[in-house]
């Protein structure tokens, strides 16, 4: 039953795939329709990537330097994934980068850049030849978001429609959109 979560995933993203236009971004979730009649989660990514190639699968991480970021380059190192890092180090360290390496045993190309800077983008995108997008840059913390809401507009709202924006010249059509910011509770 789990191989009919893997065989769904892997044709929603084959549609997904086949109707894209050169520089038309869809973002979208996805989930496991046939989970709920088996019981079981669906597949993780080490289990997914055994199923296709990895082969050529750059894929640039936005704040692969953040704790979110930096797991998500580890994991992506495991199952046969090039990661490529773009981040400004403003809530990172570069010494995270040397971690990832130490860690994994291979190397890890990075790309220091701020996502609303479109040349960086343009450059980090054409130049790695990333073929997907991890996004994780973005500022997360509920009481500065308060006191500095257009810091935080800035930086979320238009540094993603800059990245997306760099992505449709780049011909790169698949993202994974994630926050790790609190979303759970009352603010205090």
């Amino acid at each position: 039953m789990r191989q009919a979560c893997f065989e769904e995933l892997a044709g929603e993203a084959n549609a997904i795939r086949s109707s894209h236009r050169a520089t038309q971004v869809t973002l979208g979730t996805s989930t496991c329709n046939t989970s709920a009649a088996h019981g079981l989660p669906c597949p993780d990514w080490k289990e997914f990537s055994m199923h296709r190639s990895t082969e050529n699968k750059v894929v640039l991480v936005t704040g692969g330097a953040g704790y979110i970021g930096s797991h998500t380059c580890v994991e992506l190192l495991d199952v046969g994934y090039v990661p490529v890092v773009f981040d400004n180090f403003s809530n990172s360290s570069p010494e995270v980068l040397a971690r990832i390496e130490s860690l994994t045993g291979r190397p890890l190309r990075f790309y220091q850049g701020d996502i609303r800077d479109p040349d960086a983008l343009d450059h980090a995108l054409m130049d790695s030849g990333a073929t997907a997008v991890v996004h994780f840059a973005g500022l997360k913390a509920v009481g500065e978001s308060v006191e500095q809401p257009l810091r935080y507009y800035d930086n979320n709202v238009v540094g993603t429609l800059r990245l997306l924006e760099a992505m449709g010249r780049a011909g790169v059509k698949s993202l994974v959109f994630s926050s790790s910011a609190t979303v759970y509770g009352e603010p205090q």
